[in-house]
C-alpha cells in the first residue's frame, strides 16, 4: 500500500515572507545605517540580516516577523560594531608601537 505525504499549511513556506522582507527593507536599512553611522555599512548589515532571516525563517515559530527581523538586524549590527572596534584597537596598537620605535628627529 503506497504512503502519501500531505503538506499541511504550517509546513509550507510562507508566501508573504519575501513580500514582507521587501516592505521592511527600507526601514531596516535606516535602522542599520543609524546604528553603524554609515549608509554603506547599513546596507551590508541589511543584506546579511535578510540572508540570515531567509535561512532560518519558520512560520510556525515566528509570531512577530517584523520584530524578529529587527532583532536579527540589531544583533548583526552589534556584531559588526564589535568587530570594527576590535580591528580599530589593533590598528591603534600598531600605530603606538610604530611611534615608539620610530627615530626621534629632534635627537640630533
Amino acid at each position: 500500500m503506497p504512503t502519501y505525504s500531505i503538506d499541511y499549511p504550517s509546513q509550507l513556506p510562507d508566501p508573504d515572507f519575501p513580500q514582507l522582507m521587501g516592505q521592511l527593507r527600507a526601514r531596516l536599512h535606516r535602522y542599520c545605517a543609524r546604528m553603524t553611522g554609515s549608509v554603506l555599512d547599513g546596507e551590508d548589515i541589511v543584506q546579511e540580516t535578510l540572508i540570515k532571516a531567509n535561512e532560518s525563517y519558520d512560520a510556525r515559530t515566528v509570531q512577530n516577523v517584523e520584530g524578529w527581523l529587527f532583532r536579527i538586524a540589531h544583533n548583526t549590527a552589534m556584531d559588526f560594531l564589535r568587530k570594527r572596534a576590535r580591528e580599530q584597537a589593533l590598528f591603534d596598537i600598531d600605530d603606538a608601537e610604530a611611534a615608539e620605535t620610530a627615530p626621534d628627529p629632534d635627537a640630533q
